[in-house]
């Protein structure tokens, strides 16, 4: 079973069980950045992006934008083989209130905790309220390397 199928088969099920308890309804994005890449699973109005200086991947694009909770969820998997730019998740309160293009200049070039603090800023009323719940997770992604501290107990160099 891969781990995508994995993800998919416990919000299916999480969807099932909150139905039956009508506690309401959820979104959900699940990640896992790999070596080879960034394999996803999401159902709701959340929403998983990269966005590189040449664009924005939208990795949830195809997904049922039917929320956990009301018995007709169908989580989506994604799949994306490069980790280069950055990785957004975020809720509807963002994706519902800002422009793709805003979103885009304002996480391009800037370090992740900037970035979310200036998204962030640009859904916030004059009323210092938002118009929808609010959730931003901003990733910068590299090229998978590992690397340890100087001196640390498994490293096999003393650094420079």
């Amino acid at each position: 079973m891969t781990r995508s199928t994995v993800w998919q088969k416990l919000l299916t099920d999480l969807g099932v069980h909150l139905a039956g308890r009508m506690v309401g309804e959820t979104t959900a994005v699940v990640v896992d950045i790999t070596s080879s890449g960034i394999i996803g699973v999401s159902v709701g109005d959340s929403e998983a992006w990269v966005i590189t200086d040449e664009g924005i991947d939208d990795l949830t694009y195809h997904q049922n934008k039917k929320r956990l909770g009301n018995g007709r969820a169908s989580p989506v998997s994604f799949f994306r083989p490069t980790l280069d730019g950055a990785l957004l998740l975020g809720s509807d309160g963002l994706f519902n209130y800002a422009a793709p293009n805003t979103i885009a200049e304002v996480v391009r070039g800037r370090a992740p905790s900037d970035a979310a603090e200036g998204l962030r800023a640009g859904v916030l009323l004059p009323s210092w309220t938002y118009p929808d719940d609010l959730g931003i997770v901003l990733v910068a992604l590299r090229s998978y390397e590992v690397s340890m501290p100087r001196g640390c107990p498994p490293c096999s160099s003393p650094g420079p």
